[in-house]
């Protein structure tokens, strides 16, 4: 079987397109435009809701599967896209299929919706060398209300011996969350406790992984979360505000509703092999790519 694969380079991407070639031939382009011959292909497989989905949302292919990759299901301009044309939607997890069918339904209908989890980057995040816990909290958030970043101010002041290291951009209208941030630290003298930084690259990640105890992840929404995966992947312990389907995704010893029930948490063992293999447990990339196969030997029946 033929697949054509439009994605930007990515881990995640890679190790998608890796899985299938065990059993199929896998062209690579970066967009639509690219590909010049769909009919050539029995399955044009598209990452994420955007540009290149419209565009071959607006041809009839043998197969068209189109995988969101999480915010642009909640964001994208789904409207636009011909869903008489999309063979199937792939979401990362039941809650994100369920909101699909819930806000889109009405006027967006493929011929299939399937769940397809995260694959996770094992051979990208080692487990950590020192299995001894420390006060430093990593926070991979963009800041912006959705991400919960706005809680800041008050971790810290629950919890005095930590620090937290955040890596996150300041999106569109986050300046002002950023803004009561910083105001807030200063005003509670707990300025020198949040350390941020707006990027660090992919291929550092785990490095700078490598000296935290804690992940904690405030957000509201979520698709899945790849953060959580790799800093669980790495011996992470997860700390993470419940949002729906969270409990579906992650451990549930994991999750808390209001902020005082962080204590149990943090009071909880450090167990870095425990989270590695949960990950390696229900997202392990040889997993993901037998239900992805699955999938597509369902479409093709």
């Amino acid at each position: 079987m033929k697949i054509a694969y439009i994605a930007r380079p990515y881990r995640y991407s890679n190790l998608l397109k890796k899985g299938l070639r065990e059993e199929h031939e896998v062209d690579e382009f970066k967009c639509y435009e690219e590909l010049k011959y769909p009919k050539n292909y029995d399955i044009l497989f598209v990452e994420s809701i955007g540009r290149d989905s419209m565009l071959a949302s607006q041809v009839k292919h043998k197969c068209l599967i189109i995988l969101a990759t999480g915010v642009d299901l909640y964001e994208g301009s789904l409207h636009r896209l011909d869903w008489d044309n999309i063979d199937c939607l792939l979401t990362y997890s039941k809650h994100q299929a369920e909101y699909f069918k819930r806000r889109w339904g009405a006027t967006c209908s493929p011929g299939k919706v399937a769940i397809l989890p995260v694959p996770a980057p094992l051979d990208e995040f080692s487990l950590k060398k020192n299995k001894r816990a420390n006060n430093k909290v990593a926070l991979i958030a963009n800041i912006t209300d959705r991400k919960g970043t706005y809680q800041i101010p008050e971790f810290l002041q629950r919890f005095p011996d930590l620090e937290i290291h955040h890596l996150g951009k300041v999106c569109l209208y986050g300046n002002p969350v950023r803004e009561f941030v910083r105001w807030r630290l200063g005003k509670d003298g707990n300025t020198k406790r949040y350390h941020w930084q707006k990027h660090e690259g992919p291929h550092r990640m785990n490095k700078w992984f490598e000296d935290k105890t804690y992940l904690w992840m405030p957000t509201i929404s979520e698709g899945f979360c790849r953060a959580i995966l790799e800093g669980m992947t790495k011996g992470l312990k997860p700390i993470v505000r419940r949002f729906a389907g969270s409990e579906e995704i992650w451990m549930k010893e994991s999750l808390y509703d209001r902020m005082e029930e962080i204590d149990k948490i943090v009071r909880s063992s450090y167990e870095p092999k425990k989270y590695r293999e949960y990950v390696i447990e229900n997202y392990h990339a040889a997993k993901i790519i037998i239900k992805l196969k699955k999938i597509i030997y369902d479409l093709r029946l």
